[in-house]
């Protein structure tokens, strides 16, 4: 029952702009798990339709105010999105920027094999974006 909620509200949120789940940030992957919670309650009888209907519309309401307060204002789009962190560079692990992203060198050699190159060396950068 609980997947089924997560499906569907992961399916609600790709609604509402995102291309699939694994691109969305922190931020969203927070509001699409509260989501799920949220109509999962409201299946399983814990919460009251409307209740559950209004919190769902809280949720979402905040979700579009941060996103477009991130558009309007430089400081809040910082507060709230990560910038790119060069985390590897012709040859080199940037440990100091790894340390900040908590990112292993294991992460970065899959980062690496799902683009199909078996060797680093013909890797120039890896690049941590906001996604």
């Amino acid at each position: 029952m609980f997947g089924n909620s997560i499906l569907c509200s992961v399916s609600v949120y790709q609604d509402l702009g995102q291309a699939h789940p694994v691109e969305v940030d922190g931020i969203d992957f927070v509001v699409t798990v509260t989501l799920g919670s949220t109509l999962s309650s409201m299946i399983v009888g814990k919460t009251v339709l409307i209740d559950g209907a209004i919190a769902l519309a809280i949720i979402i309401g905040l979700q579009f105010l941060l996103a477009y307060l991130a558009i309007k204002s430089k400081s809040m789009e910082k507060l709230i999105n990560s910038k790119p962190t060069l985390l590897f560079y012709e040859g080199e692990f940037l440990k100091e920027h790894m340390e900040r992203q908590v990112v292993t060198k294991e992460e970065i050699y899959a980062a690496v094999r799902e683009y199909r190159l078996l060797d680093i060396e013909q890797v120039k950068a890896v690049v941590m974006e906001l996604n």
